[in-house]
């Protein structure tokens, strides 16, 4: 059997990092900002939820879930949405994040 050794490290003990913000901190406050931005859009346009829904091609319920903040939408919803409002999802996304800056 080997014999444990008994010296301790002279090395000083690593400083605990503080914690980070991950991607989800990140992005909290664009999906916060995305569904009034989806709303005010949507009302611009003139239509209901229910011709939204038609011309994305989701169900109505799924656009009010987002609308009211209760789902984040997936890259495809957006990119969905974002034709049907006549955007392209990246311009969505980057008026989101603005007003989320501001928001600050």
């Amino acid at each position: 059997m080997k014999k444990k050794s008994s010296r301790k490290s002279s090395s000083p003990p690593l400083p605990r990092r503080a914690p980070q913000a991950g991607p989800r901190a990140l992005l909290e406050p664009v999906c916060l900002a995305l569904p009034e931005l989806l709303r005010e859009r949507r009302v611009k346009l003139g239509l209901s939820l229910k011709e939204l829904a038609r011309r994305s091609r989701l169900s109505h319920q799924a656009v009010s879930l987002v609308e009211r903040a209760k789902r984040v939408p997936g890259l495809d919803t957006l990119a969905r949405l974002g034709h049907a409002l006549e955007l392209f999802p990246w311009q969505l996304v980057r008026e989101a994040e603005r007003r989320a800056r501001v928001a600050r």
